[in-house]
């Protein structure tokens, strides 16, 4: 499947039903955290991959 630049600006959601509940973390950790790290993570990606488009609109990717 071929992505457009524009569609690379717009994440995909991550799918909370994959995690597990039930695993066991060091340090105190729960899956909320974990959830919550990916959330920004993606969000992130996506504030880049905005700030690009919107700099390079005609830069094409490899």
């Amino acid at each position: 499947m071929t992505y457009t630049e524009e569609q690379a600006c717009t994440a995909l959601p991550i799918n909370e039903n994959n995690f597990n509940n039930f695993c066991i973390m060091p340090y105190g950790l729960l899956v909320a955290h974990i959830k919550a790290a990916m959330l920004d993570f993606v969000d992130f990606l996506s504030f880049i991959n905005t700030q690009l488009h919107d700099k390079h609109p005609d830069l094409k990717r490899c």
